[in-house]
């Protein structure tokens, strides 16, 4: 009898194990959606983003170039002046930027100067 007991103790618990485990892959399967529902969001987040990045680069390309026409006498003028870098502060880093760019390629004015003072 005690053996009979025994079985049946041990069929019981195997029962509630098997119970736990059919539980245990439901909640898996469950998990399993979210987490594809997830990376579905994550993806069209990235893609977004990416999309934002590329067109930020464009528009940053595209703020550039006006500046780079920007007549350099003035950008230095704005660069100099405290109250205009205030009102443009927006285009201070590109002026910034297209500065450098200027002392980099050699500033035209400031050679065609030393030019004319070379032909005095």
């Amino acid at each position: 009898s005690s053996m009979y007991n025994k079985i049946e103790r041990e069929n019981d618990a195997t029962l509630a194990l098997e119970r736990r485990l059919r539980k245990l892959e439901e909640e898996l399967v469950l998990l399993d959606k979210q987490a594809s529902k997830g990376e579905a969001a994550l993806q069209k987040v990235a893609t977004e983003h990416n999309k934002a990045v590329h067109e930020s680069e464009l528009l940053d390309a595209e703020i550039n170039q006006f500046v780079e026409a920007l007549p350099w006498n003035l950008c230095q003028t704005v660069l100099q002046d405290a109250t205009l870098k205030q009102s443009y502060c927006a285009l201070i880093p590109h002026m910034e930027k297209a500065k450098a760019i200027h002392k980099a390629k050699g500033n035209p004015s400031r050679r065609g100067s030393r030019r004319a003072s070379r032909a005095n």
